[in-house]
């Protein structure tokens, strides 16, 4: 029992150190050759480049023509991926690039139109308030999801924010998880922002499993503050 015992606590001190490094270490990324600071949301840790299995899984969950910058989980996820595992997923923050224009000099302008352009192929703005808009967009969705939707396809939610530097909209739609050996389809929920940052852009995602109304809530807010952070700490 002793050496039990004696045994989970250094498993446990070692994982504890290896966390608190983890979240000491400077996060950045680069698109199109340019630097970008990328601060990590409170709890979350980034995982990426610590397990080049795990890293070509993920890499594989975006579409080819995006690149994995980044990939953000909670100390259970990071910990998964320090014994080789894949974690199984549960809310988590990604960055990522569109290869077609990530070495572009996006400037205002040029940021503008790529905005309207994605507009063509997302509905009009809504907002929480619109109970009975989003309830219809629930009820389709579930309807889809629960037919003939395949796994990795997704309903678009709509427009939620809009600057002079991002772009925000959310999806919903089935994803397939992995736990240990056994995987499995399940609703997720998906809020991305279009961001510019010095030019360069690039993409914030957060997502969560969608379970009721306060997931959307949590991936819109979430990914809205990530983007300010980035922004704040890339405007120094």
């Amino acid at each position: 029992m002793t050496t039990v015992r004696l045994q989970s606590t250094i498993q446990f001190a070692a994982w504890f150190i290896v966390i608190r490094i983890a979240s000491a270490e400077a996060q950045t990324v680069v698109v199109g050759g340019t630097t970008i600071a990328l601060p990590s949301s409170d709890g979350f840790f980034r995982y990426d480049g610590k397990n080049t299995k795990v890293d070509s899984l993920e890499q594989q969950l975006v579409p080819k023509s995006n690149r994995l910058l980044a990939a953000f989980g909670s100390e259970e996820m990071l910990a998964e991926v320090l014994a080789d595992r894949f974690p199984a997923k549960g809310r988590w923050f990604n960055a990522g690039s569109l290869r077609d224009i990530e070495s572009i000099d996006m400037k205002p302008e040029l940021f503008a139109a790529l905005k309207r352009e994605m507009r063509k192929d997302i509905w009009p703005p809504m907002t929480d308030k619109d109970r009975d808009a989003i309830e219809e967009i629930d009820r389709k969705a579930s309807i889809l999801l629960s037919g003939n939707l395949k796994s990795g396809e997704m309903i678009t939610l709509g427009v939620f924010d809009d600057t002079a530097d991002s772009f925000c909209h959310s999806m919903l739609g089935k994803a397939q998880l992995q736990a240990t050996t056994v995987s499995h389809d399940e609703m997720t929920i998906i809020a991305l922002c279009i961001i510019r940052v010095r030019n360069p852009a690039f993409y914030l995602a957060a997502g969560s499993p969608n379970r009721d109304k306060s997931d959307i809530e949590w991936a819109r807010r979430s990914v809205q503050h990530w983007r300010d952070a980035v922004l704040k700490a890339n405007s120094r």
